[in-house]
């Protein structure tokens, strides 16, 4: 999940990304790790017509793109009006993590659309809302 967090809060994949762009740091992304990146605005939209509806049962809440992190990333970079050269493509290992993250963690949103009509973001339009949002 991406979107602004709050101060005191730990960062996401792309705004930690962005924090180092706007540093002129490298920041590397995997090429080998692959989801459905979901805004955090989209989330809370979904919780919220499911609580308010009284709906049941699990629901998966997931953005439209299947990419890989280094894909979001490049993808923030251009939106934000970053120069994407300094995002570099490592393979899982890289960061030498304790656990391996699944390679593919794609969800199917059959049901967000079908019982909760919502339909799901792409990676620019949840980018551009995000930069939209932006508040110094």
């Amino acid at each position: 999940m991406y979107g602004w967090n709050c101060p005191f809060e730990r960062q996401n994949i792309v705004t930690a990304s962005l924090a180092k762009l706007k540093n002129n740091e490298t920041v590397s992304a995997y090429e080998d790790v692959y989801s459905n990146p979901l805004y955090s605005q989209s989330c809370a939209a979904a919780i919220w017509k499911i609580v308010s509806e009284n709906k049941t049962g699990a629901f998966n809440i997931a953005g439209r793109d299947r990419v890989n992190v280094f894909e979001l990333i490049r993808k923030a970079a251009t939106i934000f009006g970053y120069d994407d050269s300094a995002i570099v493509s490592v393979k899982q290992g890289f960061f030498k993590e304790l656990v391996k993250m699944p390679r593919y963690t794609s969800l199917s949103k059959t049901k967000m659309v079908k019982d909760l009509l919502l339909t799901p973001l792409s990676i620019m339009e949840g980018l551009s809302f995000m930069k939209e949002s932006y508040k110094e």
